[in-house]
């Protein structure tokens, strides 16, 4: 009879199923990497909170921060600055006094129909420089209720299918290993298949 693991065809499954399971395994990794590996590179990792700028950013987003000069901040960026109530982080809409001294952002959230009190210039922390989307919907998951005992099941269960995978690949290749051996194609590289008989 033909041993069941031959009938197994792991190439598909080692291409769809240790691929993904892989990816998401370095996605898990990358999540916490990239919270330390960012600020060596002068960058500020940080996450939104709040609605005030849905829908360009969601709660729970991951974005980086750079300290910036505020002479080089102009209307349409997103700044983050402090204020008695903690980190805001608004668009900024217009920019005043910046012909006669230090300049005065006015801002607003993309989600708020009014803008925000004028901010100082010594109150500007740092501005948006880019997002990473794919870090957003797992830290999203993360915060949420449960969430760390969901997000470290899905990685130990992708880390496990990936194990599980080559595992199956190797019987796979073992079990074909057997019937050439028992047929003489087990011999060294290039001496001729052996027929049973005597040589003469």
């Amino acid at each position: 009879p033909v041993p069941a693991f031959s009938r197994i065809r792991p190439l598909a499954v080692v291409k769809w199923g240790g691929v993904l399971a892989s990816a998401f395994v370095l996605a898990a990794f990358l999540t916490g990497a990239v919270f330390e590996v960012a600020p060596a590179f002068g960058f500020t990792v940080a996450q939104t909170h709040g609605i005030s700028m849905e829908p360009h950013y969601r709660s729970g987003d991951i974005v980086l921060l750079r300290k910036a000069e505020t002479s080089s901040i102009r209307a349409g960026d997103v700044i983050a600055y402090e204020r008695e109530d903690g980190t805001i982080m608004h668009r900024v809409v217009e920019v005043l006094g910046a012909q006669s001294g230090e300049p005065v952002f006015i801002t607003q959230g993309d989600n708020v129909s009014h803008p925000d009190a004028p901010v100082a210039a010594s109150q500007v922390k740092a501005k948006l420089v880019g997002e990473l989307p794919l870090l957003g919907p797992l830290s999203r998951l993360f915060d949420s209720e449960g969430g760390f005992m969901v997000y470290r099941s899905l990685v130990l269960g992708a880390a496990m299918a990936w194990v599980l995978v080559w595992f199956l690949f190797w019987l796979q290749r073992r079990s074909r290993a057997r019937p050439l051996a028992a047929a003489g194609f087990a011999a060294s590289p290039g001496a001729p298949p052996s027929d049973g008989g005597e040589g003469g």
